[in-house]
């Protein structure tokens, strides 16, 4: 391994690809930017599939999808699809992030999860299509100003960077998952309740989730920088294309979600 490797290899930011190039996971055929991009525009094709195939499924079985106040009334079909796709919603993004050989797959079935979840969502309630079309304009915009930034060096993406934005990210997860714990303690119940009825809280928490989703952006686009210019081995390009794909959709349900919130609490 050459030294200007080596040492630009200790400025990296994603811990994988630095692994990688302490072991002389280098090669001529390396990843490039061309296959990385092309690799997450078909993960993102496939989110398409999956919401066309929840909204094909639903008007096929033309079943009927009614909300109670304690029990929701669905096909049977589609209520096993959307557990299961809420189940590979979680389990295939952890596989794929740490086997270069399960990424394509357990990638691909993550992305038709989130597009099953997604058009479920779409044909289920309604006054969500709105929404839906507006969040992805506005994530679209979003993704396009992070690649300018970041490609005209606006926002530098170093080790310190990646920690403040995993210190957000963990705060925010912690915080809702205390609060979600909080929920079903007879004591803390109102308080939690009253907690999310409050428009500036509940709106507030969702815009900093929308600031994350941009800032793994960032730090999604310096893996890929760091990859390319370390001529990292090819078999990286899938974790790093599904990662790409990952933040897109993730920042696409928190502009979604509020969204959603800022209408609920305009018609309150």
């Amino acid at each position: 391994m050459d030294s200007k490797n080596s040492n630009f290899g200790q400025k990296m930011v994603n811990p994988v690809l630095k692994s990688a190039l302490k072991n002389e996971e280098v090669s001529e055929n390396c990843v490039t930017y061309k296959s990385v991009f092309r690799k997450t525009g078909l993960f993102l094709l496939v989110v398409l599939i999956g919401v066309a195939a929840a909204m094909a499924l639903h008007f096929v079985l033309t079943g009927n999808i009614s909300f109670g106040e304690d029990v929701v009334t669905m096909n049977t079909v589609e209520a096993v699809l959307l557990i299961v796709c809420l189940i590979l919603s979680f389990v295939m993004p952890i596989v794929a992030s740490f086997s270069n050989k399960a990424a394509a797959v357990c990638g691909s079935l993550a992305c038709f999860a989130y597009g099953y979840i997604l058009g479920f969502m779409a044909v289920a309630i309604q006054g969500y299509q709105g929404p839906i079309l507006l969040a992805l304009a506005i994530t679209v915009a979003l993704v396009g100003s992070m690649l300018l930034l970041y490609r005209f060096k606006v926002v530098k993406v170093t080790h310190k960077f990646m920690s403040i934005v995993w210190i957000l990210f963990l705060t925010m997860f912690l915080a809702s998952f205390l609060l979600l714990i909080c929920y079903f303690i007879p004591g803390l119940q109102p308080i939690v309740v009253s907690m999310w009825a409050n428009p500036w809280l509940s709106i507030g928490f969702g815009v900093l989730g929308v600031v994350i989703g941009c800032l793994f952006l960032l730090c999604d686009f310096r893996s890929i920088e760091d990859a390319v210019e370390n001529r990292i081995d090819k078999k990286y390009e899938n974790r790093l294309a599904f990662g790409l794909a990952f933040s897109v959709i993730w920042l696409y349900f928190k502009v979604l979600e509020l969204i959603l919130r800022i209408v609920q609490f305009t018609k309150n």
